[in-house]
């Protein structure tokens, strides 16, 4: 009967977070509609310009972590399939570590990323590398002090791509 309550307690906990995402996507959806159409202005000045840029990538942002929260609910019930594609992973990474850039500037942290090479040609879902490389990304921002650094750093060995993080935070326990 626990086991039962369990399951049923998780399953309305799942429909709750699923009813939430679509209810977010709506109006996302219709801030960003007007946004762009703001950006497609080519008089407006330089700072309300950059302005608007950060909120239309942080507003596209949110639009995918609900998004994501959706593709969740396909994965517990086994919908959900890896889109897998050869792409650079250099440039992919660095978009990803661009999202923190305007981040580490307001904590004042000193903020870099590295790669060997250009360009590492590997198969990966977008998608779910966004997902893996902005939570260590935004970890490392949330436990990182002022002042102090993160270098996020892309390199290949043999056939494999190696993503490091690297920040002064507080770390993390072996397990």
């Amino acid at each position: 009967i626990d086991k039962a309550k369990e399951v049923e307690l998780t399953e309305a906990k799942l429909s709750f977070f699923t009813n939430i995402s679509h209810e977010f996507r709506t109006p996302l959806t219709l801030i960003i509609a007007p946004l762009k159409e703001l950006l497609d202005n080519e008089d407006l000045p330089p700072k309300l310009y950059k302005n608007l840029r950060y909120i239309d990538k942080n507003t596209n942002r949110l639009l995918e972590l609900t998004n994501q929260l959706l593709d969740f609910r396909k994965a517990n019930h086994g919908l959900l399939s890896l889109e897998v594609f050869h792409g650079n992973f250099v440039r992919f990474a660095e978009e990803v570590y661009l999202y923190f850039q305007e981040a580490a500037r307001a904590k004042e942290i000193s903020y870099e990323f590295h790669a060997e090479e250009e360009e590492i040609l590997f198969p990966f879902d977008r998608n779910k590398m966004e997902i893996v490389l902005c939570n260590l990304l935004s970890n490392a921002m949330k436990y990182t002090p002022q002042g102090g650094s993160i270098a996020m750093t892309v390199n290949q060995k043999d056939d494999e791509c190696i993503v490091i993080v690297k920040d002064t935070g507080i770390g993390m326990q072996p397990a």
